[in-house]
């Protein structure tokens, strides 16, 4: 109860079993007696193992204004918060290799007298990373593979939006005696973007 402002309610689920777990989290007032308007904030956390390989996560965590926290948390962490992230992903684990999409966005909790700049939201990302071993002439070869393919936005109009790939192949080898080892290591970034807006073609950092 909030002397000034009214009764505010809480509540927590909790559920843990074998293949998935997570919670559920909700608050809200009702009336705020000094905005007037009745105020919320409504959090879902959830992880889920389908198969031995294949997971996902969804994270989802909102409220009804942007002082929410300032005005009714006590907690110093929540106070600081301003971005509160939205996200849902799959994973698959195969023998060498690992597959993830993912598609990210957030609530900005913007402070006029304060202004941040908002992030960009991957609408959506997937990730593929490999690595693999091999024994030559008595050294141990490592092959791995980097890779992303995401499509980034972003609402503010000076900033470039549009699609984005990277992979970095590289191979390394271990020599390795008693008395030491050596490591070599070759490798190869590429990147490639597709944009749909570029506000200024001569601004690298306009690029995410």
């Amino acid at each position: 109860m909030m002397s000034k402002r009214g009764v505010q309610l809480g509540a927590e689920f909790r559920y843990l079993e074998p293949d998935y777990r997570g919670q559920i989290g909700i608050e809200a007032l009702p009336y705020d007696a000094m905005t007037g308007k009745g105020r919320y904030r409504g959090r879902i956390e959830h992880q889920q193992d389908f198969t031995s390989r294949l997971s996902g996560e969804l994270l989802v965590d909102s409220v009804s204004d942007s002082t929410y926290f300032t005005d009714l948390s006590n907690l110093v962490n929540q106070t600081s918060q301003v971005l509160l992230p939205r996200r849902g992903s799959l994973t698959y684990d195969g023998d060498w290799w690992t597959l993830t999409g993912r598609v990210q966005t957030y609530q900005l909790l913007q402070d006029p007298a304060s202004p941040i700049t908002r992030p960009y939201e991957r609408l959506p990302q997937i990730l593929f990373n490999a690595n693999q071993n091999a024994h030559l002439l008595g050294s141990t070869l490592q092959f791995n593979l980097d890779s992303e393919t995401v499509r980034f936005e972003h609402k503010s109009s000076d900033k470039a939006v549009g699609n984005r790939f990277y992979a970095y192949p590289s191979v390394e080898a271990t020599f390795e005696r008693t008395y030491g080892y050596i490591r070599p290591k070759v490798g190869w970034h590429y990147t490639v973007y597709d944009l749909d807006r570029n506000p200024d073609p001569n601004d690298a950092s306009v690029l995410w």
